[in-house]
């Protein structure tokens, strides 16, 4: 008990220590942006920027990016069936708001998922990611033999 109060007031001794120096405004205005050019490197570039919400925002709607790549000699038939395949797959998510597949070439195809609102934070992106590769790996399987 006695050190836990002890270290309580050593919390508080820190706290006013940080407050009278590194907490005043004359620091923040004049010293700090100096000290952090001199001090900060890329670091602080990188934690600026995205405090900022130039690298990312947390209001962006979650969207999967899965591409298919087949190997040379494929078909354009051949990969537009694959990308059927996992069309079906997804459509038993009641998860996914909808889809978007995209079939460029014999050898290059894309699929975008977007989620219903319910699981856009839920980690399910995650789950299904982790499944499309199981299933991706099925699909490739299948069309090797």
């Amino acid at each position: 008990m006695l050190r836990l109060s002890f270290e309580t007031q050593k919390v508080k001794e820190n706290y006013a220590i940080f407050f009278l120096t590194l907490g005043t405004s004359t620091y923040k205005e004049k010293v700090k942006p100096i000290v952090d050019k001199a001090l900060g490197g890329s670091l602080r570039l990188f934690i600026q920027k995205v405090y900022e919400g130039s690298y990312f925002s947390r209001n962006e709607e979650v969207v999967l990016h899965a591409n298919a790549n087949l190997p040379n000699g494929s078909t354009l038939e051949q990969m537009n069936t694959q990308i059927k395949r996992m069309e079906t797959y997804l459509s038993g998510f009641k998860e996914i708001k909808q889809f978007q597949a995209s079939v460029e070439s014999a050898r290059k195809a894309s699929i975008h998922i977007y989620f219903t609102k319910e699981h856009q934070k839920s980690g399910f992106s995650y789950t299904l990611k982790a499944n499309m590769i199981s299933k991706a790996l099925i699909l490739y399987y299948e069309y090797s033999f």
